[in-house]
């Protein structure tokens, strides 16, 4: 009787465990990631299932498998380094069905800290430069849509404007009878006119440049007594071999004046226009660029 009793006991606690793992619902999901642009399946790629914890990575093929999935419906995200991630909504995962899905990855750019020309000989990294250096990137100044070289600068730290003249951290850019002190070059090439030592702010126009560098303190050791005061490159963009046009157009409107005294003409017409249009091309190891530009203002500044 005993005997029956224990094999009883044990048959009812085997029976309940395995009651939880029978009522356990799930399915898989499977698909595969490829790249936007070429088609070519992207291995290693990340694919993780939005609220859970399960994911898995592509193999060489692109091809990935989720399984144990609760049925529901789900967000999915793929991700990899150098490309957008991509997130699919809405989708459904039911008991015990395969559910497929298809990524296509756009590569994106890594940006890393820019090589410098400024603080030595040779290029280094902006954060391994000795001297202290700040960088304009193009990207910067797409945002920031300047008109000229002068307002492309002018949220850099330590550098001001009198005028046209360019004063970094208190060594202006020209003064008469001492020469210049702030040396502006264009692809490392000194640009001042040799007659004034001044500078035509609106010979560039701003979607030619790559990026600005602009050294501040004394790099007279590098770039000669024109540079006691800092230094300012102009890196352009290389010229591609298909050839590419660019143009750009940009318009705006002055506040209208502080004093009564000093509006002088209705604040509505005060306004500016710029517009410019440039072409580059690659042929074999010469490189051509072609750039006009017209500015316009009612105002005065």
């Amino acid at each position: 009787m005993r005997l029956s009793l224990g094999c009883s006991s044990l048959l009812l606690q085997f029976a309940l465990l395995l009651v939880p793992t029978a009522s356990i619902a799930s399915g898989y999901v499977t698909g595969k990631v490829i790249d936007s642009k070429s088609k070519a399946p992207l291995p290693g790629a990340n694919v993780q299932i939005m609220g859970t914890v399960r994911g898995a990575s592509t193999d060489r093929n692109g091809n990935f498998t989720i399984e144990k999935v609760p049925p529901g419906t789900y967000s999915i995200r793929a991700s990899m380094i150098g490309y957008r991630s991509v997130t699919l909504k809405n989708i459904l995962v039911r008991d015990k069905q395969e559910t497929k899905v298809f990524f296509e990855l756009r590569e994106t750019p890594i940006e890393f800290d820019p090589i410098v020309v400024l603080a030595g000989k040779t290029k280094q990294r902006l954060d391994q430069a000795a001297v202290s250096i700040s960088v304009v990137s193009a990207k910067e100044i797409k945002r920031r849509n300047p008109t000229n070289l002068i307002e492309a600068l002018e949220t850099v730290p330590g550098i001001n404007f009198i005028g046209n003249q360019i004063n970094i951290r208190g060594s202006t850019g020209y003064t008469y009878g001492a020469g210049n002190k702030v040396l502006l070059l264009l692809d490392g090439v000194p640009v001042y006119a040799s007659d004034t030592g001044e500078f035509n702010w609106d010979m560039l126009p701003p979607l030619d440049i790559k990026r600005i560098e602009v050294l501040k303190g004394a790099g007279s050791t590098l770039w000669g007594a024109s540079a006691l005061g800092g230094v300012v490159n102009v890196i352009t963009k290389s010229p591609s071999p298909e050839g590419k046009l660019l143009f750009s157009c940009t318009a705006g409107k002055y506040d209208k004046p502080y004093y009564d005294e000093w509006r002088w003409t209705d604040p509505n017409r005060l306004h500016y226009v710029r517009t410019d249009i440039s072409y580059s091309k690659q042929f074999g190891r010469l490189g051509m660029r072609i750039s006009a530009g017209r500015f316009m203002s009612t105002g005065y500044t």
